[in-house]
């Protein structure tokens, strides 16, 4: 009997859909064997220290193991508990169990441990993988294996401490240029703070080292090269801006909280300096005067070179202008160069004699310190010989 047209389309159709549905059960299969076939999983955890035990589950940080310990008490060291070192890496969390469980793990599981309420003001807590909670409760079932299988807690009682927030309580990081001269252009006389004291909480051990010249706190000003432009425009360029900065506490006091929270420290920042002359190759020159009073040196035999030549870095917006304007004509009249010779022992009579000078500047123009609004860049050399020579 000859097959139809209508027969044979109908024939060529039942592959077609039984390739369809092998496809669809295979993934069904495969989907299945995901979430219930065994696996292996590891995760690098941080620890975080000293959350409140009040605290919600649900806004604790993700892939760290977050470390709840009774109110008033902190975490002082942490350590191995199997070689008695400090640790300060990250844990390593193995869990084996059904691919859909693990899953969760590339989610951010949040992960604690509750520390055991203390008997004393100084105790010690051990935890180890059986320790480790999450609030995907099932999780936890999971976990075979803990890198360090034990880690040591030894806590303290905490305390508070009040301070007085002073610049001398302060350890500057400065900008890492070398050009910038910015040991020169931040002004700690001008400092100002957010809040008059601190208050710090922490180990009792910890706050007791704290004394009156004590380094406490950090400024870290290495970002003002970045931030000077924006400055100087919001100060229109003309005196030296303001600059605010949160203060930090230094490492060595990391473990303590500051009560109050984000404290602020604003000061003054001069402009890149300016130079003068500003031409390279010149220079201005002043009289020198020698201080004979006091020196065994007779002037009528000794004379001192008669005068220097200097260049003169400004770092103050107002001595820029006055420079510009004025120029030489304000380093003769504002600038006094001097030297001293009480300390120049005479020489022997007939010998060859020339002693090189240190010279010394005073401004006239009380508006301006040498070493605050401008630096002196000695260029010759100033000496005393004998009249004769």
């Amino acid at each position: 009997m000859l097959e139809t047209g209508r027969n044979r389309r109908q024939r060529e159709k039942h592959p077609l859909w039984a390739l369809i549905l092998s496809f669809f059960l295979a993934s069904l299969y495969w989907v299945y064997l995901d979430k219930t076939v065994t696996r292996m999983s590891s995760i690098a955890c941080t620890i975080t220290k000293d959350i409140s035990p009040h605290t919600d589950l649900s806004t604790l940080m993700t892939n760290t193991i977050n470390l709840r310990v009774p109110t008033d008490y902190t975490i002082s060291r942490i350590l191995d508990n199997n070689t008695g070192k400090p640790f300060h890496g990250k844990i390593i969390l193995s869990f084996r169990g059904p691919g859909g469980v693990l899953k969760r793990l590339d989610q951010g599981p949040i992960l604690f441990v509750d520390v055991k309420e203390p008997k004393s003001n100084e105790y010690d807590f051990i935890f180890d993988k059986n320790s480790v909670k999450s609030i995907t409760v099932e999780l936890p079932s999971y976990l075979v294996s803990m890198e360090p299988s034990e880690l040591k807690l030894e806590l303290v009682k905490t305390s508070s401490l009040e301070i007085p927030l002073q610049s001398e309580r302060l350890a500057v990081v400065y900008p890492e240029d070398p050009e910038g001269d910015w040991q020169k252009r931040i002004f700690l006389d001008t400092l100002r703070f957010s809040h008059a004291t601190v208050t710090l909480k922490g180990s009792r051990n910890l706050l007791a080292g704290i004394r009156a010249e004590t380094k406490v706190f950090e400024l870290d000003c290495r970002n003002l090269p970045e931030r000077m432009p924006a400055l100087l425009r919001a100060a229109k360029g003309n005196e030296r801006p303001q600059a605010s900065f949160p203060i930090r506490l230094r490492s060595e006091f990391g473990d303590l909280k500051i009560v109050e929270g984000e404290i602020q420290a604003t000061l003054e920042v001069a402009p890149p300096a300016r130079i003068f002359p500003s031409t390279p190759d010149s220079l201005w020159t002043l009289p020198v005067h020698p201080e004979w009073r006091y020196s065994k040196l007779d002037p009528s035999r000794f004379r001192v070179d008669e005068t220097i030549q200097i260049r003169i870095k400004s770092y103050n917006p107002e001595l820029t202008r006055e420079l510009e304007s004025k120029g030489q004509d304000w380093a003769k009249h504002r600038i006094y160069c001097y030297v001293e010779l009480e300390r120049v022992r005479p020489p022997v009579e007939g010998q060859d004699f020339y002693e090189q000078l240190e010279p010394a500047f005073l401004c006239k123009d009380t508006r301006f310190l040498p070493g605050r609004d401008f630096e002196i860049i000695v260029k010759s050399i100033v000496a005393v010989v004998r009249r004769d020579s």
